[in-house]
């Protein structure tokens, strides 16, 4: 048998040689058996033949391709890093959680926009993260979740920062279904809309300013765009 599949030879008896000494099955071996034009992969139980007295005489193994499951693995990773790597790109903080609002992953972004790990977060609440006075809604919309007429929709709410910041944020959450469509948990995209506020409430203030001074010229102001209208 070695003959006919050299390059794998050694390792083939090296585990021969370990159920031969030890007197012990050697079960699930996982490994690539190399042929001229292709690789296959094996999965195999060694088990000792023994004698009358115990001594052993001979092994027995029993192998199974499994090659066609090793690829689908391989896909299943490479389908998994590829993901990941979005995951991990997004600007925005997506997060993960149970159905108990428990969070079971998060993006990189948590680090840029709220100065966490994400082993700081991994398996808190979410409400946590929220000032104090926002969690008592939040909680109540996390029990409407089911609905969609929750879903999809954007709120807004205070969270906290690791350094104490209060980051004024716009979150929208997704369900999370099983195959069959059974709920298992939620993900939810945070989006830190600190700099928009701060625009709007200076356009804001601005346009007081203008209203108040208008309403106490006794001039007359009037407005131009660019086509003289």
């Amino acid at each position: 048998v070695f003959q006919l599949m050299p390059d794998s030879a050694d390792r083939y008896h090296r585990d021969d040689m370990d159920v031969i000494t030890s007197g012990k099955a050697k079960m699930n071996i996982e490994e690539p058996l190399y042929l001229p034009d292709k690789t296959r992969w094996l999965k195999t139980d060694k088990l000792p033949i023994k004698d009358e007295l115990g001594k052993v005489i001979g092994i027995i193994g029993f192998s199974v391709d499994i090659t066609e499951r090793k690829m689908a693995e391989e896909a299943l990773r490479q389908s998994q890093e590829k993901l990941s790597a979005v995951f991990d790109a997004i600007g925005d903080v997506v997060l993960v959680t149970d159905l108990e609002g428990r969070v079971v992953d998060i993006n990189s972004a948590v680090t840029n926009v709220f100065g966490y790990e994400k082993k700081d977060v991994i398996g808190i609440i979410a409400f946590d993260l929220m000032v104090p006075e926002y969690r008592e809604t939040a909680i109540k919309e996390m029990a409407l979740a089911v609905s969609e007429d929750f879903l999809g929709k954007y709120r807004e709410y205070k969270l906290i920062a690791k350094d104490g910041r209060l980051v004024d944020c716009e979150v929208v959450t997704s369900k999370m279904v099983d195959g069959a469509g059974n709920l298992k948990g939620f993900v939810g995209v945070i989006r830190d809309v600190t700099q928009r506020k701060k625009i709007e409430e200076a356009l804001k203030k601005s346009e007081e300013r203008y209203r108040l001074i208008a309403e106490n010229m006794s001039d007359v102001i009037w407005i131009m765009d660019l086509d003289l209208n």
